[in-house]
């Protein structure tokens, strides 16, 4: 939650909730073979209330409080996934995982409006804002100590 008390503006008040659930198993397949497999839903809602300017600004039609944050209630929610293979036995050791995750935007992704002191930048939100969403893979061999990481 983030209440502005003050005039400078940047982010707006905002609340949000996060919340998420997972399952996750583990099949023993022949001794050195194991399956890892796991799906998660997770959703968030963001709610960001309107923010106008303190002072009035001179405008074409005369003077007005200038909307810098418009009203804001958005919900994301998303579905990942991974899948896993490992095998060990004694100094070997493969792992091939595949998946996919998301990032969830933050307040100030979907209604900043304003100077940023601290980074001499000016931020501007996307209330409009989609899910960015992406597949992944890794692959990891290990013998006799060697390893190699691909992903």
């Amino acid at each position: 939650m983030n209440e502005i008390d003050g005039w400078g503006f940047i982010i707006p008040a905002f609340q949000s909730t996060e919340s998420g659930l997972f399952i996750h198993d583990k099949v023993f397949l022949t001794p050195p073979w194991v399956v890892n497999a796991g799906i998660r839903y997770d959703f968030s809602r963001i709610q960001i209330e309107p923010h106008r300017d303190w002072f009035v600004s001179p405008r074409e039609n005369g003077e007005e409080y200038i909307l810098r944050a418009p009203d804001v209630d958005r919900d994301f929610s998303f579905v990942s996934w991974a899948l896993g293979v490992n095998y060990h036995q004694e100094r070997s050791f493969f792992k091939l995982n595949f998946g996919n995750g998301f990032r969830m935007p933050l307040p100030k992704e979907l209604a900043a409006n304003g100077m940023n002191y601290h980074m001499y930048a000016t931020r501007r939100g996307i209330s409009i804002f989609r899910l960015r969403c992406r597949g992944n893979w890794m692959l990891r061999l290990d013998m006799n100590g060697i390893s190699l990481d691909l992903r």
